[in-house]
């Protein structure tokens, strides 16, 4: 079965996720660095953020077919 996503849908999906790393970005202010939370919220904003530069480059270049692994 093949699933399709438009460009527009991807780019909803990085706004989506920027969303999420200015969540985490308030729930690290509101820690200490030494805080398990504060570590975990680190851990997801960079996840998060690597993740949006995929769907950046897909969005702006000229990317036809997506890998899934």
């Amino acid at each position: 079965m093949t699933q399709t996503l438009t460009k527009t849908e991807l780019a909803w999906i990085h706004n989506a996720l920027l969303h999420k790393v200015q969540h985490c970005h308030e729930t690290m202010a509101n820690y200490s660095e030494n805080s398990p939370v504060y570590r975990l919220a680190e851990m997801d904003k960079e996840n998060i953020t690597a993740t949006m530069k995929k769907i950046r480059a897909i969005v702006e270049g000229d990317c036809k077919r997506i890998a899934i692994k």
